[in-house]
């Protein structure tokens, strides 16, 4: 599950994202001022938290960046925020990260667009790897039957599935086999 997962973050849609939600956290976490100012608007939660896998931190902070990006949004505009040395600051990463949260361009409308994309193409499998890495181990057919539905619910909401798909067939089909097709049927 975490390759498939890596192989999704090589390609450069999914990268890029996942690169540019990295900027935007690693801003606002290397200020202790900024973490602490942030988690007033964001109802003391924070936007990085670890994940199952490597890669599923990815996921897992990027879809904490988007369910906050109202609350980000808030804090760049607080009087507070602008007033502040931080929202003040002239650098070039304040200023691509000020844009991202803040601006109405297109630049910043395809990042917040793609992230939910990303978020859409990472989810099925995320939650396929909580199955597996969960306490109660299940049987190989209700994997079988999982990661079927993760390629149908990708199928569904994203217009380049095919490719996504033949990534997870790649890191998959070593498990399609006599013996796991009949662990699928002992289950239905």
């Amino acid at each position: 599950m975490d390759l498939i997962l890596e192989d999704f973050a090589k390609l450069d849609r999914v990268g890029e994202v996942i690169k540019t939600a990295r900027m935007i956290s690693n801003y606002i976490y290397k200020y202790d001022w900024a973490v602490n100012y942030m988690k007033k608007f964001t109802n003391n939660r924070d936007i990085i938290r670890p994940g199952i896998t490597r890669f599923a931190t990815n996921f897992v902070s990027l879809e904490s960046l988007v369910r906050h990006k109202t609350a980000l949004r808030d804090m760049w505009e607080s009087p507070e925020w602008l007033n502040s040395r931080l929202g003040k600051s002239k650098d070039a990463t304040a200023k691509e990260v000020r844009q991202l949260i803040l601006s109405s361009t297109k630049e910043a409308l395809s990042f917040w667009k793609r992230a939910d994309e990303v978020l859409k193409l990472f989810e099925p499998i995320v939650k396929v790897l909580r199955l597996v890495d969960g306490d109660d181990k299940p049987t190989m057919g209700f994997i079988y039957e999982a990661m079927e539905r993760t390629k149908l619910a990708i199928d569904k909401t994203l217009r380049y599935s095919k490719r996504y798909e033949a990534i997870i067939d790649k890191r998959w089909n070593f498990l399609h086999t006599d013996l796991h097709a009949a662990g699928i049927a002992l289950i239905l």
